[in-house]
This record gives C-alpha cells, sequence and structure tokens, in this order.
C-alpha cells in the first residue's frame, strides 16, 4: 500500500513533460508478480484479468486510460540451459516479465529471489497505460535484449520508457541497488496478517468462477460468456431474464443469450447506452424471449417489437397485439394457405418432388407472402413436407 504522488505527461515532441498532482494523496496499491509470465501475449491477459477482479472487488474502476490503473513490467532474458557456453546465448527462453515495481521485488521473498537469481539483468519498463502497450513493450523489450545478448554485449539494470509513436522502448534512468530507495519498516502501521478464510468468507464470486459457472449451467458460448464477464451489469440483466422464464429448455436459453449480446446490445452500441442504462424490464425481455421461443412471433417480428421496447418500454405481447405481428400456428389455417400455394406454383412443386431442396424454400416463402407473414414458417414447412410424403 502507498499513496500515489502524481503522474507525468509527456510532450509529443519529447522536449518537456507535465506533472499532473490532481491524484497526490490518493491510496494506491501495488500489486506484483512473480516471475512466471513468459510473453507479451500472457502479460496483456494477465492485466485484463487483473481489471476485472479489481472491478469485481469494487475496489476501482481500473481504467487505465484515467491514470486508475497502470502496469509497469520487469523483464530479463534467461539461458535455457544454466551450462550453455557464453558463444550459444542466442538459445534463449522467452524473457520472464512481472508486473510491479523494481524496488518491491527486491524485497521480495526468498522463494521469489531464487528465481529471480536464475534470470538476467531485470530492465524496468515504466507506466504503461493500455493493455496494447504492455503486449507490445514486453514484445519488443525481448527482441531488443536478445539482440544485445546474441552483440555479446551486456543487459543494462536501467529503467526505460515505452514510445507508443515509434513503437519501441527508450532508457530514461540507469536503476539504482535496493538500499538506494531507502526504505524503512513503518512503526505506526504494524504487520497485517489475513488468513485465507478470511478471503474465503469475504469475497465475491470472481471472473473465473463465473465463466465457469455461465457454462455449466447455461451451455453458453465462449463469446458470449465473455460478454457477460466483462460487462457486469450485461451479465446480471441476463441472469435475471433466465429467472423470470417459466420453462428454461437450452433453446430459450440460447435464445435469451443471443438476443441480449447481439440485437440489444447493437442497440446499446448505437445509442452510446450501457446495460444500466436499459429502460427494459428483463421480465418483459422474457417474455419476448419466450414468445420467440414458442413460435408466437418471428425472428423479424421479434427485433421490430424489441426496438419499440428498447426506446419505449413497454409489454411485448401489448405491442405485437397493436402491430399485428402475431404468428399464426394453426395447422387448420396454415393447410389453406398450402393449398394456395401448390395450386398457385405448380412448377416449383414438380421441382421439389424430384428432389432439388431449394425448391421447398421457395415455397415456403410464397406461404409466407400469402399470409401476410403470419404464418408460422416452421409449422408451415413441416406441414408442406408432410404432404409430399417428405
Amino acid at each position: 500500500m502507498e499513496e500515489d504522488t502524481g503522474r507525468l505527461i509527456h510532450a509529443k515532441d519529447e522536449t518537456s513533460s507535465l506533472v499532473d498532482f490532481n491524484r497526490a494523496g490518493v491510496p494506491l496499491m501495488e500489486l506484483v508478480t512473480e516471475p512466471c509470465i513468459n510473453s507479451g501475449e500472457q502479460a496483456r491477459k494477465f492485466a485484463e484479468e487483473l481489471q476485472l477482479v479489481l472491478r469485481y472487488l469494487e475496489i476501482s474502476d481500473a481504467d487505465m486510460e484515467k491514470g486508475q490503473m497502470r502496469a509497469e513490467v520487469n523483464i530479463s532474458i534467461a539461458e535455457r540451459n544454466n551450462g550453455l557456453a557464453k558463444q550459444n546465448l542466442s538459445r534463449f527462453t522467452l524473457p520472464r516479465s512481472g508486473a510491479g515495481s523494481d524496488a518491491s521485488q527486491d524485497f521480495a521473498s526468498p522463494r521469489l529471489n531464487a528465481v529471480v537469481a536464475k534470470l538476467g539483468t531485470k530492465v524496468e519498463i515504466k507506466n504503461l497505460n493500455s493493455f496494447r502497450s504492455v503486449e507490445r513493450a514486453v514484445e519488443y523489450e525481448i527482441k531488443r535484449q536478445t539482440a544485445v545478448l546474441e552483440a555479446g554485449g551486456k543487459v543494462i539494470h536501467e529503467t526505460r520508457g515505452w514510445d507508443e509513436n515509434n513503437q519501441k522502448t527508450f532508457s530514461q534512468r540507469e536503476k539504482e541497488m535496493a538500499h538506494d530507495y531507502r526504505y524503512f519498516p513503518e512503526p505506526d502501521l504494524p504487520p497485517l496478517k489475513i488468513s485465507e478464510l478470511d478471503f474465503d468468507l469475504s469475497l465475491p464470486e470472481l471472473p473465473e468462477e463465473k465463466r465457469k459457472r455461465f457454462k455449466e449451467k447455461y451451455g453458453l458460448k465462449d463469446e458470449a460468456v465473455e460478454i457477460f464477464i466483462q460487462d457486469i451489469s450485461a451479465g446480471k440483466f441476463f441472469e435475471s431474464v433466465i429467472s423470470h422464464l417459466a420453462d428454461k429448455p437450452k433453446e430459450t436459453v440460447s435464445l435469451a443469450s443471443n438476443y441480449s449480446t447481439s440485437d440489444l446490445a447493437g442497440l446499446l452500441k448505437e445509442s452510446g447506452k450501457t446495460f444500466s442504462d436499459l429502460k427494459i424490464n428483463p421480465e418483459m425481455f422474457a417474455k419476448l424471449v419466450a414468445m420467440a421461443g414458442k413460435g408466437e412471433i418471428s425472428s423479424r417480428g421479434a427485433k421490430n417489437v424489441l426496438k419499440i421496447m428498447f426506446e419505449e418500454g413497454g409489454d411485448p405481447e401489448k405491442i405485437v397485439e397493436e402491430k399485428g405481428l402475431k404468428q399464426d400456428s394453426d395447422d387448420g389455417f396454415i393447410k389453406g394457405i398450402i393449398e394456395e400455394v401448390v395450386k398457385n406454383n405448380t412448377s416449383a412443386v414438380e421441382e421439389y418432388k424430384n428432389g432439388k431442396e431449394n425448391a421447398l424454400q421457395f415455397l415456403v416463402g410464397q406461404g409466407m407472402k400469402l399470409s401476410k407473414g403470419k404464418a408460422n414458417p416452421a409449422v408451415l414447412q413441416k406441414l408442406l413436407k408432410e404432404k409430399f410424403g417428405k
């Protein structure tokens, strides 16, 4: 735990830097990893997952662009085998990078120090303020340090910055030794010991646990799960919708997910709103999903009703009634439509009888046109197949 001191804003012309003291004195929490991250991609994914955890714990919004979360990576290259000859230094493992300050690592546990001792000279890249910068800075530093060692040089223990415009790191200053930081124990702050049991009793459901539950309980695809994990409000809305569905077969749950992550998410994006801004009541949304699942309304009709609900709210049953969008699944009504379709499209009927499956879709389309979109297309197709003994 620390206090924030300020933020440096470097001018684009690289001739000056501004110091922003607006966050001075704000509590700052630093988290340091062990050197177990092996690539820029892993570093980025770790930072993204950490951001989610901070949000789930309601510690911070952790928006990197607002300076609420920053990343600093320590990178070093290690030889693939300890006994490798110096001339074979081109055979390196991927670098290990740790998120956190160099000073913090110097005061780490004996186990961490043992691991670090096997690695090469550490280089710290300071104040990376986007996930993309984290990944690219690490990957660049991998190549730079490898090139230095392959050329027979030595990696300098230093602090480097990241040049976003030129996509490369640059030297800022050589690092001090641990004692140069002049750290000493705070006499007024005794050590605080928290047991794992305390954590277990107080922690909410975290992202990884939620991923597993959404996959196992709802059978959702990874893409949909990630939307509900990344957007906490979206996940809460979806689960509230599911709770209002009387029947929860896999198909209906999948339909609720699709309408939430595709159609509804699209309307939100167009309007610049989020799930927390919705006028739609989860119970009404569930009713719309159920109507679509039962074939009481077509897919296109459901999208139209959803748009009205998004803009004005309301009960989908009333909207469907007012707009005349309800589908008719009555066998008698649809068989009458089929008789007209068969009589008016004899050539298409013969093509279907002769094995051309595309002709069936044409006949279904003609039936939908004749019914002015009111016939349930699934029932219409089923009865057409039955008529021709297929």
